[in-house]
């Protein structure tokens, strides 16, 4: 049986949004994030000490403080997407994953493995991905402020600890595409044909070592899958905004697949109604008008 996966969803509902920093010191948080990410007591994460220091002042950095960086970028304000460093990350926790490192556990279906276990992992990638892209964007002066290494930290955690979870909705989502079986479009996200049966976990493991297209289509579609049916609701119910909250990383055609596919089929269900209500109207129109013609006849004839 699979171990108790309360504290893993509670790991990972804590990560979702608030500063790594924040949920682990069991800062209380401001009322404007969900109340299922303030105050939790984590004592199975006390020597997790890394994450919990947090000290970046990265949110006041001022770009001409960096000696470099994309003057129009500055100019406008715009940030770059922390999109494609997320993905990597998940990327990377799938070949950890698939290298069955005992160091870095990642399935918690393992034998021994403890969910708390998966969290250390999961911190391990983001705070090492923080510190790598911190690193390189001294020379670029884009250096992530102090909102986006919380989400992307969070993020990159929030993924990996529901790895599985998500594994198994991108799986059900792809199955009920028929164009994804019929043209075998599989590799497409990063699915493979049959995943849904149970002991597949070394042949996905081999497909992403042997396969780097494959391990970052699964990356991306597992990200847009939290994004939009995890993360993206719980914010919107609280008015929470935080950074790259849209799901723009994937083409028009997965998207569909993925997310618009429930839409499509009720459009097409309504228009399916509406044609078979319209088919019934007119019978019935054309049946009075019979029955008028033939009682209509029936008087010519007694006349």
């Amino acid at each position: 049986t699979r171990p108790s996966k309360q504290l893993l969803f509670l790991f990972a509902q804590c990560a979702t949004i608030v500063s790594l920093c924040h949920a682990f010191q069991n800062v209380a948080i401001s009322s404007t994030i969900p109340s299922s990410h303030a105050n939790f007591k984590l004592s199975k994460v006390a020597e997790f000490g890394k994450l919990t220091e947090c000290k970046s002042s990265s949110s006041t950095l001022k770009m001409s403080q960096t000696g470099g960086g994309d003057k129009l970028r500055e100019a406008t304000g715009i940030r770059p997407s922390i999109h494609p460093i997320t993905i990597n990350a998940v990327a990377e926790a799938l070949k950890i994953r698939a290298q069955k490192n005992k160091r870095m556990p990642l399935r918690y279906t393992e034998d021994g493995v403890e969910p708390y276990e998966i969290m250390m992992s999961a911190g391990n990638i983001a705070q090492d991905t923080i510190q790598k892209r911190q690193k390189t964007s001294k020379q670029d002066g884009m250096m992530l402020t102090e909102e986006e290494e919380q989400t992307l930290g969070g993020r990159i955690v929030a993924v990996i600890v529901r790895l599985e979870e998500l594994e198994e909705v991108l799986v059900k989502k792809c199955k009920k595409v028929d164009w994804i079986s019929k043209y075998n479009e599989w590799n497409t996200f990063g699915v493979l044909k049959d995943e849904e049966v149970d002991g597949m976990e070394d042949l996905i493991d081999k497909e992403v070592l042997n396969n780097p297209l494959f391990g970052m289509n699964r990356a991306e579609c597992l990200l847009a899958v939290f994004l939009e049916t995890i993360e993206k609701p719980g914010l919107a119910r609280n008015g929470v905004i935080v950074p790259c909250m849209d799901v723009d990383f994937l083409d028009s055609d997965r998207y569909e697949a993925l997310f618009l596919q429930k839409e499509e089929e009720e459009k097409k269900k309504k228009k399916e109604a509406a044609l078979e209500a319209k088919r019934k109207e007119i019978e019935a129109n054309v049946k009075k008008a019979l029955e008028e013609r033939a009682k209509a006849d029936a008087q010519e004839d007694q006349v």
